[in-house]
């Protein structure tokens, strides 16, 4: 019974990268601080843990970790309120701006 389990756990592990793994695009995305409710939805689905959660006394902050994330896009997809963006939609915006 334990070698079906460690088998079948193997197994849930190894969908769980197949599902979860994403491409590489270098595009690096970041969370718009004003407009994210904090509902988690896009943890889940970075596959290199890229985004945490930052606790302070007074606050709590979601943020994507420059240096993990691939710009895959997937917590962007996961977003119920648009509250991420890459960073050359920004970068793209402010050139607008001028």
């Amino acid at each position: 019974m334990k070698r079906i389990s460690g088998i079948f756990f193997v197994l849930i592990a190894l969908i769980m990268v197949g599902v979860n793994s994403c491409q590489p695009t270098g595009s690096l995305y970041s969370i718009k601080q004003p407009v994210c409710n904090q509902c988690l939805k896009c943890i889940p689905v970075c596959g290199y843990h890229a985004i945490t959660m930052v606790t302070t006394p007074t606050k709590d902050t979601l943020v994507i970790d420059p240096n993990k994330c691939v710009g895959c896009g997937e917590c962007k997809i996961a977003c119920p309120i648009d509250a991420i963006t890459s960073a050359s939609s920004q970068n793209h915006g402010e050139e607008n701006d001028d």
